[in-house]
């Protein structure tokens, strides 16, 4: 028997099914755990952004508002240049890399809860498919406008909620924080994001912290593999 969870995928419902069916009882109701996966102690937090249903995407995850504020920064800091990015590909030729950029836009939006970027995500998605967009014409446009305005509001919203770490660290403390983040990287850890976040913040040297970065964007696309790698060479 197959069972279909439609995406965005709400993590409360597929939790339940999953469930329901490694224990044998399809016919189980879903009530029992909804309380444990949607309350993480800050419903008050939820932000208030216009043209983004962040109720919706906050309760796909569970009801946890404290993964939707880190989702939230990391569209806003992965998805900031897609169009541009997608826009340029096509002025080099490259269709696939335009219309990947686009799928993962439609699909980082809806999980946001950003419903009307996400359909113009889709929209240029299908244009640069059957490449009617060629790059060559202005950038401006309905999709450009939205993203920048999202971004802008996600940036507002989520400006206080990074990790503060005092600047004052010493040399001890940031290399223990390296090897916890190493150790983390080499065991697929997702947690890495939090250390790298505080290690950045402890960090004075600014070209430090710039390299580190790129170590955060490997890791927030999952590949620990990379991030490790440059890690090392960070090191070095």
């Amino acid at each position: 028997i197959n069972v279909h969870i439609a995406k965005p995928i709400n993590v409360r419902d597929m939790f339940a099914v999953m469930a329901q069916w490694i224990s044998g009882r399809p016919e189980a109701s879903t009530h029992g755990s909804q309380n444990h996966l949607e309350h993480d102690g800050s419903a008050d937090g939820i932000p208030d952004i216009p043209g983004v249903d962040c109720a919706t995407a906050i309760r796909r995850l569970g009801g946890s508002t404290v993964h939707y504020r880190k989702l939230l920064r990391k569209f806003a800091g992965n998805q900031a240049q897609s169009w541009d990015e997608a826009l340029g590909a096509m002025r080099r030729r490259d269709k696939d890399t335009a219309v990947r950029l686009m799928h993962t836009l439609k699909g980082t939006a809806g999980s946001i809860g950003a419903t009307r970027l996400q359909q113009l995500a889709a929209e240029a998605e299908q244009q640069f498919l059957l490449e009617r967009i060629d790059g060559s014409g202005s950038a401006e446009g309905p999709l450009k406008t939205e993203l920048e305005r999202i971004i802008s509001e996600l940036n507002r919203h989520t400006a206080d909620s990074e990790p503060v770490v005092a600047a004052s660290a010493d040399a001890s403390e940031v290399e223990a924080r390296l090897t916890m983040l190493r150790e983390q990287l080499q065991d697929y850890d997702t947690s890495a994001e939090d250390t790298l976040q505080a290690l950045t913040a402890a960090l004075a040297d600014d070209s430090a912290r710039h390299r580190l970065n790129d170590v955060r964007r490997a890791v927030e696309q999952y590949d620990f593999d990379q991030a490790l790698e440059m890690l090392q060479s960070f090191e070095h």
